[in-house]
């Protein structure tokens, strides 16, 4: 860029016969300052939403590929008896979260792509800058190529991890179920005895089943709380605007 303090020297320069009060940097201009605070909120929300929704992503593939392979223990056992080897039937299955991730991406890019256009337009009207600065972020498909990718990659490898423990000969019996111990309910056998049959399978459930119980219970918070989020933010224009023009601002002309 400029050198700052040589541009503000030719300045004092040009100016020495009128006299020179004061020079500001841009960083110093309000309005500058206030498009750097907008760019910033924006480029703090794409990194807290896209690490949101990377990381439920990656839980719920861990999820769905672990349960895929407990069912297909018949499967795996019969590809490892006939020689295939379990790096082999691991990439197999992380394949399915690498073709997740590539979906997301080609359903992702296009109308980000679009999107970006339009509101490098809303900026640029709002801010009167000129109209050339929207474009294509090479860069940041770049980025968002690479971190879904890895973390599909890493998803599928860590939810496949189950082949490793499959034997050709245990295949042929179903798994058993995981050990739990009591739901705490159990310990008030009054409450206990009242609490209907289907609750009670699923208490014990979701009592065998921590980590796929801790998975659910994130994405339904994470979804809730950017629900609220969103509620809360047109709650807080609307109250803005009507608390600046009915209460603050009473006047009708201002000179």
């Amino acid at each position: 860029g400029a050198d700052e303090k040589g541009v503000s020297e030719s300045i004092k320069n040009i100016l020495q016969p009128s006299g020179l009060l004061a020079s500001y940097p841009r960083k110093a201009q309000f309005s500058a300052a206030i498009l750097d605070g907008e760019l910033g909120q924006l480029r703090n929300a794409a990194v807290y939403f896209s690490s949101i929704f990377l990381g439920i992503a990656a839980l719920i593939e861990l999820v769905m590929l672990g349960r895929m392979v407990k069912i297909q223990r018949l499967q795996i056992g019969t590809m490892k008896a006939i020689g295939y080897g379990s790096f082999q039937i691991m990439l197999h299955y992380t394949e399915y979260a690498l073709a997740i991730g590539i979906l997301g991406l080609l359903l992702g890019i296009f109308p980000g792509i679009l999107f970006s256009a339009s509101l490098s337009k809303l900026y640029a009207s709002y801010f009167n800058l000129p109209e050339i600065i929207g474009g294509v972020n090479l860069q940041a498909i770049f980025y968002s190529i690479v971190l879904t990718l890895g973390v599909s990659a890493v998803a599928g490898l860590a939810a496949s991890r189950g082949v490793l423990g499959v034997r050709p000969a245990e295949s042929m019996r179903p798994v058993s179920p995981g050990k739990a111990g009591k739901v705490f309910l159990e310990k008030w056998a009054l409450v206990w005895e009242k609490i209907d049959l289907s609750w009670k399978m699923c208490l014990r459930s979701v009592n065998r089943n921590r980590f796929r119980t801790a998975v659910t219970v994130l994405g339904v918070m994470f979804a809730t709380g950017l629900l609220v989020l969103a509620l809360f933010m047109n709650d807080t224009y609307t109250y803005m605007l009507n608390t600046f023009f009915t209460r603050d601002q009473l006047y009708d002309y201002f000179v």
